[in-house]
């Protein structure tokens, strides 16, 4: 049996598309600094000198902070003396062992004799290197006592005094590296399998109202960390003149595209 269609008069047919539409998402997002360290004393001592105030900006291995040295540095010099002395010791027992090898070969001494000689030296040889790993030791402390970048940074904060005593631990500064920032926001658990690393989103800063721009994902959370709900996701932005401040507000812009995907996968 064949179907006819016959077109009515005044009847206007629709054909209608089922279409996958979905909404842009827009997340809450907080800046932080790309690299963060508080920078602690290694040493005992008082603080000598404090180069940089707060908001300085600051180079990799450049001196921050000056510890009085004076005890480490005689405590080098201690160990110098030392090693001289040990220096000297084994030369006048090898001399002392050449000459009683030459009499036990002419039958003169005892095994026993050359073979105490022989210990003796050995003995002083040992407790050169001894003294010699006490140089590399006192240096090294004594190199502690001056506090370094260790990457270009922004002091954000500083947590000690010029003439103040501190002990091992005791923080002094803190240092961020803004030269790039990390956008941090989480995501929960429908939007966590379709977002990847290497996915562009979109950044917007209240504050800054003309700012707006890309940035990849960085980093993916594995694991909630129960901090915040969700996971948490990295995108690293540039910012080479500084104009975002860590915790500043952000608003993630997830494009249907990025949520969604190619839905004929």
């Amino acid at each position: 049996m064949k179907a006819l269609c016959k077109a009515v008069p005044g009847v206007v047919l629709l054909l209608l598309v089922s279409l996958n539409l979905r909404a842009a998402t827009v997340l809450v997002a907080e800046i932080e600094p790309f690299q963060k360290v508080v920078l602690s004393a290694e040493v005992t001592g008082v603080v000598n000198q404090l180069s940089v105030s707060l908001g300085d900006r600051v180079t990799a291995d450049q001196a921050l902070v000056a510890f009085d040295a004076t005890d480490y540095q005689l405590t080098v010099d201690l160990a110098r003396a030392r090693v001289k002395l040990s220096q000297a010791e084994r030369k006048a027992y090898q001399r002392q062992l050449e000459r009683l090898q030459k009499l036990y070969n002419a039958k003169n001494i005892s095994g026993s004799q050359l073979d105490e000689q022989q210990r003796l030296f050995d003995v002083s040889q040992a407790e050169l290197q001894v003294n010699r790993l006490g140089v590399r030791q006192a240096r090294q402390e004594l190199k502690k006592t001056r506090i370094r970048a260790p990457f270009d940074a922004v002091v954000s904060q500083t947590l000690a005094e010029q003439g103040q005593l501190l002990n091992p631990g005791d923080p002094v500064l803190e240092l961020v590296a803004i030269d790039q920032v990390k956008i941090v926001f989480y995501l929960l658990e429908r939007d966590y399998q379709q977002l990847h690393i290497g996915d562009q989103v979109e950044i917007q800063v209240p504050v800054l109202e003309a700012f707006s721009q890309q940035a990849a994902v960085s980093h993916i959370a594995p694991a909630e960390t129960g901090q915040k709900p969700g996971y948490r996701v990295e995108a690293v932005i540039a910012n080479p003149q500084g104009v975002l401040k860590p915790g500043f507000s952000a608003r993630v812009t997830l494009s249907p595209e990025t949520i969604v995907g190619d839905s004929s996968q």
